[in-house]
């Protein structure tokens, strides 16, 4: 338990980390010519190619790409940031393939998915999706698949282009925007 609790650490501590401090923007903006490189300094990597999980590894960043792992053996360019998670588990970010970022509704203390959809206004709405994205990235997810605005149009796009701008925090997202659905099904417009 408690080496899974210190394996979400560490994915959350990269993520975190390179985002709010502007060494990896999460977003999807490319173009950013030569930025500059970090390395991470993992005491195991986990890196979902190898049979077993890597020890004393050096992740070499730059930008939004990895450009290499190497053994913690390797020469590290001088002015190089280094982040030292050598006592933690390091994983790839997280993708979760199934959210709504604005559907706030599990608690039915606050009235639930109904109260969220039908009285909750659209700026209440954006400033809970923005708060969604932020606990993803925080949680160690790097990529939300945004399956449908649950009434707010195409504002999963456009919280997409506040992180792509450096606006707020949050991973990567790909939107699907409004519902499409049978005639008859539950989320029949």
């Amino acid at each position: 338990m408690k080496k899974a609790i210190l394996c979400a650490v560490a994915a959350l501590a990269i993520s975190s980390l390179l985002a709010m401090t502007g060494s990896v923007s999460l977003g999807q903006s490319g173009g950013q010519g030569a930025a500059p490189l970090t390395v991470i300094r993992a005491g195991t990597l986990i890196d979902g190619v190898s049979e077993t999980p890597r020890k004393n590894q050096f992740i070499f960043v730059r930008g939004e790409r990895i450009e290499k792992v190497a053994e913690a053996s390797a020469a590290i360019p001088s002015g190089t940031r280094v982040i030292d998670l050598s006592s933690a588990t390091v994983l790839p970010g997280l993708i979760d393939a199934h959210t709504h970022i604005f559907l706030w509704g599990e608690d039915p203390k606050k009235g639930g998915y109904d109260a969220n959809i039908l009285k909750a206004g659209i700026a209440l709405r954006a400033a809970r999706a923005t708060y969604a994205a932020r606990r993803a990235l925080e949680q160690g997810f790097t990529t939300l698949r945004d399956l449908e605005t649950e009434g707010a149009g195409y504002g999963d796009i456009e919280i997409k282009q506040a992180i792509e701008e450096g606006t707020i925090p949050g991973p990567r997202i790909f939107g699907a925007t409004r519902a499409i659905s049978t005639t008859g099904a539950s989320y029949t417009p």
